[in-house]
């Protein structure tokens, strides 16, 4: 039940940030500037989505290639385009991450820290 409830709300999620994504990437000059220079930012952190571990199970070859075929597809719609020679990120997943996480973990964590115990 889970899984399928994760499934449903993860194809939700995915069809509306694509949505805004062609409606912002093909909106206005200034949008599409935005959206543009946001993915050149945030492309680098893309590759290490299938960086595979022993525990991972599946090949994630094949996965790799709907992703990149989807995603090429969205992007085309957008008028935007993959940021080309851009250094990928990688180490996340060992444990080795940039220092902005430490902020964004300690945000994550301050409804536990200040309410131990809480339920919701």
């Amino acid at each position: 039940e889970i899984a399928a409830r994760a499934e449903k709300e993860i194809r939700y999620h995915l069809r509306h940030a694509c949505i805004w994504l062609v409606r912002l990437g093909d909106g206005t000059e200034e949008s599409h500037e935005h959206v543009q220079q946001s993915l050149a930012q945030l492309w680098r952190y893309t590759g290490e989505f299938f960086e595979a571990e022993s525990y991972d199970g599946p090949d994630l070859t094949q996965l790799e290639q709907d992703w990149n075929k989807q995603i090429a597809a969205v992007l085309d719609e957008a008028t935007l385009s993959v940021p080309e020679n851009q250094f990928m990120a990688t180490g996340g997943r060992a444990g080795q991450h940039s220092e902005y996480f430490g902020f964004l973990i300690a945000e994550m964590q301050h409804m536990q820290r200040a309410f131990p115990g809480a339920t919701w």
